[in-house]
Order: C-alpha cells, then sequence, then structure tokens
C-alpha cells in the first residue's frame, strides 16, 4: 500500500497533541490555527536569528517524510563552510626529542 502526503501526521501535529490534547484537535481536526503575541515574538525571534546567522552560511529549509513512521515535517537547516582541523602545526614538534622518561 502507497501512502500519500495526505496519509502522514506533520510533526507539528504531533508536537500540539503531547503539550495539549485540545490543541490538537482544535488545530489538526476543525482547522483552527490562532496565532497569539507568543507565536509572533517566536516569528520574529526566528526571522532575527535567521538574519545573524546567513553571514555564517547559507539558509535552507528541507521537507522529511516517513511512510513508517506516519510523519512529516519540515527543518530549517543552516549551512556552514568547514572549517578544516588543526594539523597540530606549531605547536611543537616531538619528532628527535627524547621524553623525560628515555632520559632516564
Amino acid at each position: 500500500m502507497e501512502e500519500n502526503s495526505a496519509d502522514l501526521i506533520r510533526v507539528m501535529a504531533l508536537h500540539a497533541l503531547a503539550y495539549c490534547e485540545r490543541l490538537f484537535y482544535l488545530e489538526e481536526v476543525e482547522e483552527i490555527r490562532i496565532a497569539d503575541a507568543s507565536v509572533y515574538a517566536g516569528r520574529t525571534l526566528h526571522e532575527e536569528l535567521r538574519q545573524a546567522e546567513e553571514e555564517k552560511g547559507e539558509w535552507t529549509s528541507l521537507m522529511l517524510s516517513s511512510p513508517e513512521l506516519g510523519l512529516v515535517g519540515k527543518v530549517d537547516c543552516l549551512r556552514r563552510r568547514a572549517m578544516p582541523a588543526s594539523s597540530g602545526c606549531g605547536q611543537g614538534s616531538t619528532r628527535g626529542k627524547t621524553s623525560d622518561a628515555e632520559r632516564r
């Protein structure tokens, strides 16, 4: 049996169910979604963080779904340029040096 995205539960719906069964019912069954001051504050904060981080990388949104789990959701990602790991150069080489144990 092949499932389409309409058969999958949104991750946010699962969050609403865990938070409050009434909220889940209103949002998912009655399709009533009310944005209050907290929602708007969260959206503003999210946008401010996004703008502050844009200099450090590229924002991408991914839609993920799992028919096995029955879930679908959106993930925001910040892609950053990878920085090379320290090679240890300049921290003093131990080549050719004797350790304290070898000196005794």
